[in-house]
């Protein structure tokens, strides 16, 4: 597998803790014993909590994760009290944070929360395939990231308002300046170019590490599962 353009820099997952919890919580040791809720089992959201866990001197299954999703079902599991913490994204977490539902104790959306987090920059979302598949459809691989890199020249140059307009209606949770809020508080977290950095490769790497046994165990040449290639030949923009 290989990733061919990098669409997040930084996270953007957020640790909160539901506000009947966070009076006793003091550090990630306190996560102990918890309901932790993650967008899916095997998730990225799933991963900064097991990682937070190890990283505190615990055990991964030190707390029990329910997979809740990342809109609606987010928001009802917290709203029920069905977990004592979450790990999610915008806009559930702004949309709990306003309802005065939990405490974030952790947050990724900047660069210095990711660096307390994970130790550095750490990268997102990106697009990624099979290297076979790559080999035989270069012309497709280049055409799906010339898109994304207009997508994210596009995200860069408009205001919140432009870009929540044209997006799905039911994103927002029938909250429309949560939403704009979330949109504005995000942008930081999108790449400007699409381009992938070693050093923040890395730091993914030994996050990984840390907590999973295989990827700890394994010899991995981290600089083959990315590539600039694609990102190098994307068109300048009219």
């Amino acid at each position: 597998i290989v990733a061919v353009v990098q669409l997040g820099q930084l996270p953007g997952y957020v640790l909160g803790v539901l506000t009947a919890k966070a009076q006793t919580y003091r550090s990630p040791v306190d996560l102990k014993g918890m309901k932790i809720g993650v967008t899916a089992p095997g998730s990225s959201t799933h991963f900064m909590a097991q990682h937070l866990l190890v990283k505190h001197g615990l055990k991964r299954d030190d707390a029990s994760f329910v997979g809740i999703g990342a809109s609606a079902s987010a928001v009802a599991a917290v709203q029920r009290g069905e977990i004592d913490a979450i790990v999610n994204v915008d806009p559930v977490i702004n949309l709990l944070q306003s309802q005065g539902l939990i405490k974030v104790v952790a947050d990724t959306r900047t660069l210095d929360g990711t660096r307390e987090v994970f130790g550095g920059a750490y990268p997102a979302a990106v697009l990624y395939a099979p290297r076979s598949f790559i080999e035989e459809k270069p012309r497709t691989t280049q055409a799906l990231v010339n898109a994304l890199v207009r997508g994210l020249r596009w995200i860069a140059g408009r205001s919140t308002e432009e870009i929540a307009a044209v997006m799905p209606a039911d994103y927002a949770l029938g909250n429309k300046a949560i939403y704009e809020q979330s949109i504005k508080t995000s942008l930081p977290m999108y790449s400007r170019d699409g381009r992938f950095s070693g050093d923040a490769a890395e730091t993914a790497y030994a996050v990984l590490k840390a907590f999973d046994p295989d990827v700890g165990s394994g010899k991995i040449d981290v600089s083959a599962t990315y590539t600039n290639a694609f990102v190098e030949k994307v068109p300048a923009q009219p």
